[in-house]
């Protein structure tokens, strides 16, 4: 009998990767430019990003990472 495979696992949240980004910063003295350049992305999508956490928490869904049309499909 095969072994089943083993689960994916979880992708991260748009907050979990803000949170991320703004450990990076803090870790290195880095600036959203020096994270950009980093990570190979735009200081653009890094402000992008980071926005996610001037929403008030209660708004923010920290266990999913449903886009917004699959999370309206869901109510």
């Amino acid at each position: 009998m095969p072994e089943p495979d083993d689960p994916k696992p979880e992708k991260p949240t748009a907050y979990d990767r803000a949170c991320e980004i703004l450990e990076i910063m803090d870790v290195n003295g880095w600036k959203q430019a020096d994270v950009a350049r980093h990570l190979g992305i735009s200081r653009a999508r890094v402000t992008q990003i980071l926005n996610v956490l001037k929403n008030p928490i209660d708004e923010i869904d920290l266990t999913s990472h449903l886009s917004k049309t699959k999370l309206f499909e869901k109510l």
